[in-house]
């Protein structure tokens, strides 16, 4: 995907526990080896979100959520589309499935609460293209 800042600025700040210090931005990350890999990001005091958009080469979005382990599901989303929280190296971090893409949304620095984690679901649920 060509933008996958697929948050808008109150789920963003709902994460972050305040307001992003700049709108967020997708950004290319070149790694030592030369690979490259790209996502958006967003940050506030002490605090980053970032967000990855894939397709997958195996399986589904939605089969890829479900065989997370030990991640917490997150209810109350649209039709056709499921949710985990899973602790992670990064930080807890969102996985979601849409029909067509697994979208995660890590945040280091804070844990934010159910409610947020709900609201950056759906607000990229409705970003996220079809």
């Amino acid at each position: 995907m060509a933008d996958e800042c697929l948050l808008d600025r109150a789920a963003l700040t709902g994460l972050l526990g305040g307001p992003p210090v700049a709108p967020a931005t997708n950004a290319v990350v070149t790694r030592t080896d030369g690979t490259r890999t790209r996502a958006c990001f967003a940050l506030a005091d002490g605090v980053t979100v970032s967000v990855n958009v894939y397709t997958t080469n195996r399986g589904t979005p939605a089969g890829y959520v479900a065989g997370a382990r030990h991640g917490s599901a997150v209810n109350g989303l649209p039709a056709g589309t499921s949710a985990t929280v899973l602790d992670t190296v990064a930080g807890p971090t969102l996985q979601l499935a849409t029909a067509r893409h697994l979208v995660t949304v890590a945040v280091a620095g804070r844990t934010p609460s159910r409610d947020r984690w709900r609201a950056a679901a759906v607000a990229a649920v409705a970003a996220a293209p079809r």
